[in-house]
């Protein structure tokens, strides 16, 4: 999600690699 008050040539720059974020595996071991 883009936000225009966030602009900056700094900002959500992609980062090569894998990265693996199970957010919603984490979501359910938390709600468990």
């Amino acid at each position: 999600m883009g936000h225009s008050e966030r602009m900056h040539s700094r900002i959500a720059v992609n980062v090569p690699g894998d990265k693996n974020q199970p957010l919603f595996a984490a979501g359910v071991q938390y709600f468990q």
